[in-house]
């Protein structure tokens, strides 16, 4: 049987414990919340009952967050996010995170292929979207190169300090 969560770099996997360092600085950094929709910091306590109280079932909780792992040191690198997950007409929101030291290596790209291929050959899910800023040219550059398609341009879209920036969605539909 195909691994769906793994490669020979990396391996997806449900938060544990052990993450919530690593949260409470991803989650933490002001200047990736600009590419979100975080609008305050989490405390330790949040982290810790948000990990304690996981249940990994995106049709229940709409929405599934993986740990991205570094299988050479088992190191936690970063996050996948799948949300607004509608079940009826199966498609879903992708939402990705590497950390600083681990961006420019491949990383993105292997997270997003792994992503696919669990929520399109496992989940069966049909279509995934992402949005991104049109000021975030490597994100924009890593979902062009996995083939995911431009559905539409939208205007103002983003805040950034004073002034907003457009986005661009994109999509791609599964092959299965």
């Amino acid at each position: 049987m195909q691994d769906y969560l793994a490669d020979e770099i990396i391996t997806l996997r449900a938060p544990e414990a052990a993450d919530v360092a690593s949260f409470m600085i991803w989650e933490n950094d002001t200047k990736s919340w600009r590419d979100g929709s975080t609008l305050a910091p989490f405390s330790r306590g949040q982290l810790v009952e948000y990990v304690a109280n996981y249940r990994g079932d995106i049709f229940a909780e709409r929405q599934l967050r993986l740990v991205i792992v570094d299988n050479a040191s088992g190191d936690a690198i970063g996050l996948v996010d799948f949300f607004d997950f509608d079940p009826v007409n199966s498609f879903c929101y992708l939402g990705l995170y590497v950390a600083k030291d681990f961006r420019g290596k491949g990383v993105a790209s292997r997270a997003v292929t792994l992503a696919e291929r669990y929520l399109f050959s496992f989940l069966h899910i049909h279509q995934l979207f992402v949005v991104i800023g049109n000021d975030n040219a490597s994100s924009l550059s890593i979902f062009e190169r996995l083939g995911y398609t431009k559905v539409a341009d939208i205007p103002d879209r983003l805040r950034r300090d004073d002034c907003y920036v457009s986005a661009t969605l994109f999509s791609k539909i599964s092959a299965l």
